[in-house]
């Protein structure tokens, strides 16, 4: 799992299959709905703590959901920016030159015009229909990251290759 990416003017490193870092995939549970999310994250071996470096949550789908439903949510294309946590796509950035500060496409005026998320692969690696679906995907976007202040900073060229399943 990798991701790169141009974070107002700066290129944010490109961490790729090296020692600490790790890409992982949940569910959070919000009212009666599941939001899927893809995680990439450092775990410093020294504090054996984990930090989030970048979380992409690719909408959700109201509980009792099937494989098909999932399949569709996921599927390839151009995806809307969510306003709220369940409706869309929402990138959160932890910034780590400002102490894992957190921006995200939601917060603040979640103002996503001109901004673009794009679902360009999309691979099953594992499972079946009837037990659980594990994809790797890669994403590319353009977008606005706002802070709980409501502080903007663009992102440019966005390159993301995670992970996302569910369970069934």
């Amino acid at each position: 799992p990798q991701y790169s990416l141009i974070f107002e003017g700066s290129q944010v490193e490109d961490y790729t299959y090296v020692q600490s870092f790790f890409a992982t995939y949940d569910t959070i549970q919000y009212q009666d709905k599941v939001i899927f999310t893809s995680t990439f994250y450092y775990d410093p071996l020294s504090s054996g703590q984990k930090e989030d470096l970048l979380e992409i949550r690719l909408g959700s789908l109201a509980q009792g959901f099937t494989a098909g439903d999932f399949r569709q949510l996921i599927s390839f294309g151009i995806k809307p920016f969510s306003n709220g946590p369940n409706d869309g796509v929402e990138i959160i950035y932890y910034d780590k030159s400002e102490n894992y500060k957190t921006w995200s496409t939601a917060f603040g005026a979640a103002n996503q015009q001109d901004s673009q998320f794009n679902m360009s692969e999309l691979f099953v690696l594992s499972g079946s229909d009837t037990t659980y679906l594990l994809y790797k995907f890669n994403a590319t976007f353009n977008c606005i990251l706002y802070d709980a202040a409501g502080n903007e900073k663009k992102v440019m060229n966005a390159n993301y290759l995670g992970l996302i399943g569910a369970w069934f």
